[in-house]
């Protein structure tokens, strides 16, 4: 087992590719589990708020467990004594997994999320505009092809 600089455990390792701060892919599925996840470890926190080494633990054990390796990092509140997990979603759990794209269509044209758009992406012009000003960005420096 693996220890991070806090002496808590890290239950895997992510891909090389992954230790950027580059975001993994999901597949609806996977929000469907993560909400899941969140929701446990949100009830869980209204009995034990002040043991943040314990709770640090289990967010990435619960986690784990659903496949995923997370960093933890803690801020504080404007309440004294408060301090706010935000868990980065670093890797999977089996290092061989490759993201399916066939998959991923296949959850939005089923619309498992229930968005209610049918497998339909509304994309407005704005966004349009962004992907246009993200493509040029890479292409200025070098990130395309």
């Amino acid at each position: 087992m693996h220890y991070g600089d806090a002496g808590v455990p890290i239950l895997g390792q992510p891909r090389p590719q992954q230790q950027s701060s580059r975001a993994i892919d999901l597949y609806d599925s996977d929000i469907l589990v993560i909400e899941k996840v969140y929701q446990t470890l949100q009830e869980r926190s209204a009995h034990n708020r002040r043991d943040y080494d314990a709770f640090d633990r289990e967010i990435k054990e619960r986690f784990h467990d659903a496949g995923f390796i997370v960093d933890v990092k803690w801020f504080h509140t404007n309440i004294e004594g408060v301090k706010m997990p935000e868990v980065d979603f670093i890797g999977r759990v089996d290092p061989e997994s490759e993201f399916d794209h066939d998959k991923m269509q296949h959850e939005v044209v089923e619309d498992i999320l229930d968005l209610g758009t049918g497998g339909k992406i509304q994309v407005t012009s704005d966004m349009m505009k962004q992907v246009a000003e993200t493509e040029a960005a890479h292409k200025k420096h070098g990130d395309h092809d």
